[in-house]
C-alpha cells in the first residue's frame, strides 16, 4: 500500500491545519484561495436572520445558528420517555403523513432504513440538572418535518396558505418556539469533539470530511431508540447510552478501542434550528494515541472510509477555529460545527 498523503493547509497568520488522506493512493494540491461564503455558512447566516431574537453562539463577533443552554457532565442529563410513537399535531398532520410517504419512497430507493429514533419532546434545565421528555420517533418523520421546515405545507394539504411552510409556525416573533408543541419531529442528535494530541505534543481538535457532501464536521451520530435504555422497562439510562453510541461510532469511524478514550466529561448542551438538541460531548483520547496514529488506523479502513474520505486535525486554538470558519480555500464547514469547536476550547 502507497504511503499516506497529507496537506498542511494555510489558513492564514501562520496558522494552518493538517489534512490526511485515508483512501490509499489518494491526494490533492492545496486550494487556491477564494473570496466567497461557503454553501454550509451562507445557510447558517440565513437561519440567524430568520431568528433574530435568539442569544446565539457568537465566534469572533459572528452568530453561529446554535444556541448554548449550559455547560454538564453526562451524568447530569437524564430522560423520561413517552409512551407509544411521536404523532403531529392535527393541523399539520395530513400535510405532514403525505411528506412522510414521499421521504419513504426516496430512503426505500436509496436503500436507505426507516429506523426508531429519540425524539425530545419537552425538556426542563435547572443550573445543575437537565431532564429530557423523549418519544420513538421514525426517521422519515425527522425527514418530513425538522429536515423540511421551509418546504411548502399546500401542495400537501389544500387547506394551508399559498407559500406557508411549517417554520412559519415555529418561528415567533424571531425566536424558536417548539419547546413542548407537536409540530416537529425535535430528533435528537449526538455530536463528539474529539481531542487528541499531534505527534508535535500540540493540543488538536480531530475533524472528519463527511464522504456523501464533503462537510467538514465533528464526528455525530444519530441515537437509536433501544428499548434496554428508553423503553418502560429499561435497563440502562441516557447516560450509559450515549456512551455506549459515542464507543461504537469511534471505533467504527477513528478505529479507537473504548479503553483509549473518555467520553462526555463535558457536554455542551447546544439547541439547533434542525435538531432540537444536538448536544456537543467532549472526547479525549489517551495522550498515547496521536491524531497521526487514528489517521495511520483508518487509511484503508473499509469501516472509517464509510463516513470519511478525510481526517483533519485543526489546533485546538480560538485563532484556529476562527481562521477556519472564514477559511477562503473552499473548506465547507457547519457553523454550529464552528460554534461547538469555540465552545469546547
Amino acid at each position: 500500500m502507497v504511503d499516506q498523503y497529507v496537506n498542511e493547509i494555510p489558513l492564514g497568520n501562520g496558522v494552518s491545519m493538517k489534512e490526511f488522506f485515508l483512501v490509499p493512493g489518494d491526494s490533492a494540491p492545496i486550494p487556491m484561495e477564494i473570496d466567497a461564503p461557503t454553501e454550509e455558512n451562507r445557510e447558517g447566516d440565513r437561519l440567524v436572520k430568520i431568528y433574530h431574537a435568539e442569544e446565539f453562539v457568537k465566534v469572533n463577533g459572528r452568530k453561529t445558528p446554535a444556541i448554548f443552554e449550559g455547560s454538564y457532565k453526562l451524568s447530569d442529563i437524564t430522560m423520561d420517555t413517552l409512551e407509544g410513537t411521536f404523532e403531529p399535531d392535527a393541523r399539520f398532520k395530513k400535510a405532514i403523513n403525505a411528506r412522510r410517504e414521499k421521504a419513504l419512497e426516496a430512503l426505500v430507493k436509496s436503500g436507505g432504513h426507516d429506523g426508531k429514533n429519540v425524539s425530545v419532546r419537552d425538556w426542563h434545565i435547572s443550573e445543575e440538572k437537565v431532564k429530557l421528555i423523549g418519544q420513538a420517533i421514525y426517521y422519515s418523520q425527522f425527514r418530513a418535518t425538522d429536515n423540511a421546515q421551509d418546504e411548502p405545507l399546500k401542495p400537501y394539504d389544500e387547506s394551508f396558505p399559498e407559500g406557508a411552510a411549517l417554520r412559519d409556525y415555529v418561528v415567533v416573533n424571531g425566536k424558536e418556539s417548539r419547546k413542548g408543541t407537536d409540530i416537529l419531529s425535535n430528533l435528537l442528535g449526538a455530536a463528539f469533539i474529539v481531542k487528541s494530541k499531534g505527534q508535535d505534543e500540540q493540543d488538536y481538535f480531530l475533524l472528519g470530511r463527511i464522504r456523501r457532501n464533503k462537510v467538514l464536521s465533528v464526528i455525530g451520530g444519530t441515537p437509536m431508540w433501544e428499548e434496554d435504555y428508553f423503553g418502560p422497562e429499561r435497563t440502562g439510562d441516557f447516560a450509559q447510552y450515549m456512551k455506549k453510541l459515542g464507543q461504537e461510532e469511534h471505533h467504527e469511524e477513528l478505529s479507537l478501542n473504548p479503553d483509549e478514550i473518555e467520553i462526555g466529561n463535558k457536554v455542551l448542551l447546544v439547541r439547533t434550528l434542525l435538531r432540537v438538541f444536538d448536544p456537543f460531548y467532549t472526547v479525549d483520547v489517551d495522550s498515547a494515541v496521536t491524531i497521526e496514529n487514528i489517521a495511520a488506523r483508518c487509511y484503508g479502513n473499509e469501516e472509517a472510509l464509510k463516513e470519511h474520505d478525510r481526517f483533519y486535525a485543526l489546533p485546538r486554538t480560538a485563532e484556529a477555529v476562527q481562521k477556519l470558519m472564514n477559511n477562503t480555500r473552499g473548506y465547507n464547514v457547519g457553523l454550529g460545527t464552528i460554534a461547538g469547536l469555540s465552545l469546547a476550547l
